[in-house]
């Protein structure tokens, strides 16, 4: 099969086989596809530590991280707190300890040496991950409140976390 499911404390949860692997960048392209045309979540539209990480995966942009130093990050948004680590050897994502959600896979920790830059945000982070809100108008606008570290790593990651838009039609 493409997936198996995974019991957990309260429901189930879903993941890739190794079959199904073979489809990452295709589920991550569709992301990107679908981000294009994607508002803010609704009031009843439930955010997770699964459907954030899925969020940042497909925002990601090596090609940038790779002209940073390694930088982490610890994301808050609503009741769930992931763990970015960004550099040249990829992405590592996983949810903090007491996230609610799938936890961390064990020795997973992208936040091992500390974070470089920790905030919160809510459903607003998507203006500033598409580029329709600079860094520091995310801040001044209190879109993004910075917790911890300079707050002029944020420009970094909205660089590092990148998806454009749609292009509106012309009328």
């Amino acid at each position: 099969g493409v997936v198996h499911r995974l019991p957990m404390a309260h429901g189930l949860a879903y993941a890739l086989t190794e079959y199904g692997q073979g489809l990452e960048e295709v589920v991550l392209a569709l992301g990107r596809w679908g981000f294009q045309s994607m508002g803010d979540p609704g009031e009843d539209d439930i955010v997770t530590s699964d459907s954030m990480t899925i969020a940042f995966r497909t925002a990601y942009r090596a090609d940038a991280a790779s002209g940073f130093p390694e930088t982490a990050y610890a994301v808050h948004i609503g009741d769930v707190a992931l763990g970015l680590r960004t550099g040249s050897t990829g992405l590592l994502i996983a949810p903090l300890p007491g996230s609610p959600g799938t936890p961390a896979p064990a020795g997973i920790d992208p936040l091992a040496g500390g974070a470089d830059l920790a905030f919160a945000a809510g459903p607003g982070i998507r203006s500033l991950i598409s580029g329709e809100l600079s860094a520091r108008d995310a801040i001044s606008s209190e879109t993004v409140h910075i917790i911890s570290g300079e707050a002029v790593l944020l420009d970094r990651f909205a660089t590092t976390f990148h998806l454009d838009p749609a292009a509106v039609p012309a009328a």
